[in-house]
């Protein structure tokens, strides 16, 4: 009978019960034509939420139904079988235990419905062996023996016989020269064979596929001794090896043994096996400890493999390496036979399915045309939801359920998953003070594995199933000794390339393997390299090395450096100057390279990797100074770049701004991904804003900047609505900018703005999974075409019922590609709310075709540039700057550059301050003497506050509006008007009194004066009358930029006082919000965003309530980022991809 029996494995988090009935509704049968079936439910360990509810409804109600009306009816012919993969018996399933206040971060929901229906338990091969053995000897065993033994079909398999056979006669010492295996031939009965196969399996208490992966390599290796004529003793006659092949079984044996030992120190981790425990870091740790490796990977025959090692340790050139020795001498102009797919965090189940079956369709060419095997290599296959379909069809050998179909061992299947390594307290800590913190608290998040965070884990990894632990085995680490081999290959290929010197490997190999060192043993997210480290330090490295008007630029700025030294000296001492000598151009290209790829990615560490890497320098690299030096060098080139831009006024050339500039200019150039954390007022933005004015190719106003590339910035707008397809659209789109471009003088470049707040976002846009509109679509029913497509565009579809135009995948991509430019022949026969609805949809989504036809998540985007899978051509290589204010999880940081700015000491304070006054020296000198008075008012707040509620923009601010008091007056600043600035920027929290904290420190202030004719009001009233409509007539006319009010109250009461006392209701314009979803929809964070536009450009006053939905899209206008063209303000405001220019009017 076909498909008499059923399988539908369930293998995600929730039960998809859409997906159900779709597998389901392929055998449907009239009621008057029965046709029995067996219906074989497998419930993965995975599987949290949903599976009571879907047994209960389709046992009991006797049917589902699912979000689209479609209806699956349980016949009382059918029979079904629900498999369900029993928790470890060591962990309470029944009812998780959730800590007091966290019942939300619940992960696991006990499954109990299956235990009210009959059952039957599949015993473990020991436990069998116990009730075997208890039935052979006729004595009531100690269990129900109800339940399915060992598998008759198996016991008689030739596999099974060979294997104890041999292994029986081995035990008792027989000759086994003179003996084969005689196929067919029945020995003993089950309880003896499982006996002998469990003293030989080298596991206390395998599984039965450990044991039959034992047998199965046991037999494959007997059955070869048996052909081999040096152990057959008929063609060797007299001249046989008296005892070789008793020898060679005896090495096969511990050969198999030694292979069915597990890598991994094996139990159930599965999400249903663990309890909820976040407050216990002690109980965490057995969560990690399931998945540490104790030996290394060895060879198979026939059996899946699953390779863990470290990122970048070479596990995928080692699977390409043997796929083409396979393939031998038609390695080069013959078969493809490795099919690599790339695994992430937003790979679907149904990328999976596309991908095995085109390797099925290749590995059947292959062995039919080439003979030769094809490998499907899953990488890094750990860090999908979708595990369960890998371990399908690596263990089940089946696809959905469905058998695979490439026969013949054409294919063979290889995995490769991340190591479960958990950061440090200590390195936990240090990433969620990065910036703000996570936007989500760790204990609220879902995210985890077992007990974990994930994000604090080294790699965002899932539980692997049960059924893969025994296929794991350790790819091993690169220790010291052999990383600086390879370093030195890869150094000596650049040598050889021409794009470095000869006679400079050795010292370039030195300092790179010291500098991998180094990191490796940082207690810092910063400490996890690898060899793609090294390329990017010797790219960067070749990149100095051949621009040679960056090095010109240095050795000026050093001899006018060393002159004004010199002078100095001179002055001071009346003696001879120094001699100074610039580093030559390689000496100066390491260490900038190093600058960039490892010194900036430290925070406390630098100093100590100067000091430790210097050493290293040895000829023709040499620095006389050591640590220092490298410090010099790296401070005046990223002096260099910034002295080469023209800055707006009141703007510091501080720390942070010139390394931020120059980790732009170098990583955009390099197309090397870029991460900027820290604190708001870091100069993130800002940086962004200079490099991408600074960057225009031909057309830059620098001439060092003309030798660098046109620079085209892409920036999405991230925010808790943020979608994954926003997301990859940013990138399709830089990608092609770049198509058809000399990409050695152009490079766009994605700017993921605020990237930390999609971090956690219930859209999980960087997890960026897809619509699938390419399997299947066209075996679709209409009415599953019209849900795809309603999944895709996301809005209500109502189609004309004449069902008159056909959904095919073609059309379907002619719909999509439309993009503003509706053919009449397509759109005619939707309604026109469909077509109006459509059309506002296609207004925001740019590339709705490439971004829903494809497959892909941050981390390749991140890692390779581009989604595809294997060559990607150049120009889809884009750039990428990722700027947050929040922590990232690291897995994600590790793919670049990460740059995290701290909280800045007070010597970096004091030089901002003087840099933002530095437009006006006369200004300066009169407030220069308080400013260290004011930086330390400013540390001594910051601190004393309890959750990040001031910042380094309120510190800029304060002088900012010091510095304009003392220009409109011409006289030092008043107390009256410093309390005036200090309250309009560190007022609103009703346990700190700011006046008090910089009064202590302000002690050469006079605070005794009365109140003069050019001193403001400082009451509450006249503060926010201030903030909106600027200071009274006739006080003060200060130029600098007043910012926009935040108002802390309760239950909206400020609000009257506002339109009572200061607000003029004809000029003001309120704009409520609230947490009903209609509120949080696009459409409606649209038209807000629309009103917002016409008060700016009309000078209207705006009030905002309970708008958090927004904020995001209005990121620069309220940080006051301005563009000025012919004498009018513009500032972006952006929702996602969309971002236009608006124009500011000067009273707003």
């Amino acid at each position: 009978m076909k498909d008499a029996c059923v399988t539908v494995p369930l293998a995600e988090k929730k039960v998809d019960v859409n997906a159900m009935v779709s597998v389901l509704g392929d055998y449907i049968t009239k009621p008057v034509r029965p046709d029995p079936k067996i219906f074989h439910l497998d419930i993965t360990p995975a599987v949290q939420h949903g599976v009571d509810n879907l047994l209960f409804n389709l046992l009991v109600l006797g049917g589902i139904t699912d979000t689209h009306g479609r209806v699956w009816r349980r016949y009382p012919w059918d029979l079904y079988v629900i498999e369900i993969t029993a928790p470890s018996q060591a962990v309470n399933t029944a009812e998780a235990a959730v800590p007091t206040g966290c019942q939300e971060t619940k992960v696991f929901h006990g499954h109990q419905f299956h235990t009210l229906l009959p059952t039957r338990t599949c015993r473990s091969p020991r436990v069998t062996l116990e009730l075997e053995s208890s039935m052979a000897r006729c004595e009531e065993p100690a269990m129900t023996i109800n339940d399915p033994l060992m598998d008759n079909l198996e016991f008689t398999s030739n596999a099974y016989q060979r294997a104890y056979q041999y292994l029986k006669r081995h035990s008792k010492g027989a000759n086994l020269d003179f003996y084969d295996f005689e196929e067919g031939k029945i020995e003993d009965n089950h309880a003896t064979c499982l006996d002998v196969l469990l003293r030989h399996c080298g596991v206390l208490d395998p599984s039965w596929a450990e044991l039959r992966h034992f047998v199965w390599f046991l037999n494959e290796q007997l059955n070869d001794c048996e052909s081999s004529v040096f152990c057959n003793h008929v063609h060797l006659g007299d001249a046989s090896l008296n005892g070789f092949k008793s020898f060679v079984v005896k090495f096969m044996v511990r050969m198999s043994k030694d292979f069915a030992t597990p890598s991994l120190q094996m139990s159930d981790q599965s999400t249903a096996c663990l309890q909820m425990d976040i407050d216990n870091d002690d109980d965490t740790g057995d969560d990690i400890a399931s998945y540490q490796l104790r030996r290394r990977w060895e060879s198979r025959c026939g059996i899946p493999v699953i390779i863990m090692g470290e990122t970048g340790c070479g596990k995928t050139r080692l699977i390409r390496f043997m796929c083409q020795l396979q393939a031998g001498a038609v390695a080069v102009d013959g078969p493809k036979n490795m099919v690599l797919m790339k695994v992430h965090g937003g790979t679907t189940a149904n990328d999976i399915l596309r991908k095995v079956e085109e390797s099925e369709k290749l590995a059947l060419h292959n062995k039919e045309r080439h003979k030769v095997d094809t490998v499907l290599f899953f990488d890094e296959a750990n860090t999908t939801e979708a595990i369960g379909l890998i371990k399908e069809v690596m263990c089940d050998q089946r696809m959905n359920g469905k058998p695979l179909t490439h026969g013949s061992n054409a294919l063979k299947i290889i995995a490769a998953c991340n190591p479960y390594r958990r950061h440090t307290r200590d390195m936990i800590e240090r990433l969620e003070m990065a910036g703000l913190g996570y936007h989500i608290r760790a204990e609220k998040t879902d995210d985890r594995l077992g007990r974990i965070p994930l994000r604090q884990l080294v790699y965002r990894v899932q539980a692997l199933p049960p059924s893969m632990l025994p296929l794991v085995w350790d790819f091993g680490q690169l220790n010291s000794e052999v990383e600086e081999l390879y370093i030195k290959q890869i150094v000596a290929r650049y040598v050889h390339s021409g794009q470095i010197p000869v006679g400079s490997e050795h010292v370039i190999s030195s300092v790179l393997a010291a500098s991998q060192r180094f990191m490796r043993e940082t207690e810092s997210e910063c400490s996890f390299v690898s060899l793609r480290d090294v390329e990017r330090a010797m790219n960067v490295l070749v990149w100095f090395y051949k621009h040679k008007e960056v090095a010109i630029l240095l050795k000026d700025q050093f001899y006018e450096d060393h002159m004004e030294d010199d002078v100095d000296e001179e002055e001071e001492e009346d003696e001879e100057p120094d001699e100074y000598e610039p580093l030559d151009y390689l000496t100066q290209a390491l260490v900038l390279s190093l600058g960039v790829c490892y010194h900036a990615c430290l925070q406390e560490e630098r100093e100590a990797y100067r000091n430790n890497i210097s050493k290293y320098f040895t000829h023709p690299c040499v620095l006389t100074e050591g640590g220092d030096q490298m410090l010099e060098e790296i401070n005046r080139c990223q002096d260099v770049f910034l002295k080469q831009l023209k800055l707006g006024p009141n703007i510091a050339r501080n720390a942070a701004l010139k390394e931020n500039v120059f980790m732009m200019v170098v990583c955009i150039e390099l197309r090397i991904p870029l991460f900027l954390v820290g604190k708001p007022g870091s100069s993130k933005s800002l940086a962004k804003t200079i490099v991408a004015d600074a960057m225009q190719g031909e057309a830059a106003a620098s001439p060092l900047f003309k030798t660098f590339k046109q620079v085209h910035m892409s920036s999405y707008q991230c925010s808790p609505l943020s979608t994954p397809e926003g997301i990859v659209g940013t990138f399709r789109q830089c990608s092609r900018f770049q198509e058809g471009k000399d990409l050695n003088r152009f490079v766009s470049v994605v700017v993921l703005d605020e990237v930390g707040l999609a971090e956690d976002s219930p859209k999980m846009p960087l997890k960026l999974q897809r619509v699938n509109l390419r399997v299947r679509f066209d075996d679709l029913s209409r009415d599953d075409k019209i849900n795809q497509l309603c999944q895709v565009m996301g809005i209500e579809w109502a189609f004309d019922p004449d069902n008159t135009y056909e959904l095919t995948t073609d059309n379907v991509k002619k719909i999509l590609a439309i993009h503003m430019r509706f053919s009449y022949s397509i759109v005619h026969h939707f309604s026109h709310d469909i077509r109006k609805s459509v059309v506002t949809k296609f207004r925001v989504m740019t590339d709705i075709e490439n971004t829903l036809l494809s497959d892909n998540t941050l981390h390749p985007l991140l890692e390779y540039g581009c989604d595809d899978e294997d060559n990607p051509p150049p120009h889809k290589k884009v750039a990428f700057i990722g700027i947050s204010n929040w922590a990232l999880d690291p897995a994600k940081m590790n793919r670049g550059i990460l740059v995290s700015r701290g909280v800045p000491d007070e010597d970096e304070l004091k030089d901002s301050a003087e840099g933002i006054c530095s437009t006006d020296e006369i200004v300066l000198s009169r407030i220069q003497p308080m400013i260290p008075a004011l930086a330390k008012g400013y540390l001594k707040l910051y601190k004393i506050q309890n959750k990040e509620f001031f910042g380094l923009r309120d510190f800029y601010s304060l002088v900012k509006m010091v510095y304009g008091f003392s220009k409109a007056s011409g006289d030092p600043p008043t107390w009256r008007q410093l309390v005036h600035a200090i309250r309009r920027n560190f007022g609103g929290l009703d346990d700190i009194d700011p006046v008090k904290v910089f009064n202590k420190q302000l002690h050469n202030v006079d605070k005794r004066q009365e109140r003069g004719p050019n001193d403001p009001d400082c009451d509450p009233a006249g503060l926010i009358r201030a903030s909106l409509v600027g200071l009274d007539r006739g006080i003060l006319n200060m130029e600098s930029e007043s910012r926009y009010l935040l108002v802390l109250t309760e239950n909206f009461a400020a609000l009257g006082i506002l339109q009572q006392q200061l607000l003029s209701m004809e000029d003001t314009v309120i704009i409520f919000g609230s947490s009903f979803p209609k509120d949080q929809e696009y459409t409606q964070v649209c038209r807000n965003i629309n009103r917002i536009k016409v008060c700016m450009e009309t000078g209207r006053t705006v009030v905002l309530l309970n708008l958090e939905s927004l904020y995001e899209s209005l990121y620069d206008a309220l940080n006051q980022y301005y563009v000025y063209f012919g004498g009018q303000r513009y500032v972006d405001l952006g929702l996602g991809t969309h971002r236009v220019k608006c124009r500011v009017h000067n009273e707003f």
